[in-house]
Order: structure tokens, then sequence, then C-alpha cells
């Protein structure tokens, strides 16, 4: 909701992904939909670090993760 208190479209998260770009020292957690299109994203130190967020926000376990 916003400050007017209307009702937002609300993006079901679908499929997440943890990817790190060559030039980042970096770890980015994406939160997707079904077509793979990034709803939001978040940064942090270690890929350890992605994998624990995404358990405690998300509910992801660690043996659902594949690594490609």
């Amino acid at each position: 909701m916003n400050d007017n208190k209307e009702i937002i479209d609300q993006h079901p998260i679908t499929a997440m992904a943890i990817c790190q770009y060559e030039e980042s020292n970096k770890f980015y957690l994406f939160s997707c939909d079904m077509n793979w299109e990034v709803i939001g994203d978040f940064d942090f130190d270690t890929m350890e670090d992605a994998v624990v967020s995404a358990k405690l926000s998300y509910n992801v376990n660690e043996d659902e993760w594949i690594t490609i």
C-alpha cells in the first residue's frame, strides 16, 4: 500500500537467483516472477549471506538451490 492506502499490483515471487557480475565483488539475490522478470534485488558481501537472507525472507532452503 502507498500513502493513499491504494492497493498496488503485487507480483508473486516464483523464482530466485544469486548472481555475481564479473567486475563486482558483491553477490546479488534476485527475486523473479514466473517469466524470470526481476521483481527486486539485494546485494550481499558473500554468497552465504545471500542464501541466509533467502531462507529468512522467502523460506528458500539451501538444498533448493541449483548451481549452474
